[in-house]
């Protein structure tokens, strides 16, 4: 596990990564969704499953929320 993806997952535990196909161009997306309840938001995404997670660990940052 990253240093990244620690971080998040210490105030996300149910952050989960998700390979997106994008149709149009043939190429793959990394996304990491934070599912809570029924709701669900994407909080970092990139073209690699590390870019992702660093994106996400930029995004919560400055959450101060630890679920």
């Amino acid at each position: 596990m990253s240093p990244d993806e620690e971080f998040v997952r210490a105030r996300h535990p149910n952050a989960d990564l998700v390979e997106v196909s994008l149709p149009t161009t043939g190429q793959c997306k990394w996304c990491i969704h934070y599912h809570a309840e029924l709701d669900s938001k994407i909080m970092g995404q990139g073209d690699s499953i590390e870019e992702a997670w660093a994106n996400a660990r930029a995004h919560c940052a400055d959450d101060p929320e630890i679920v």
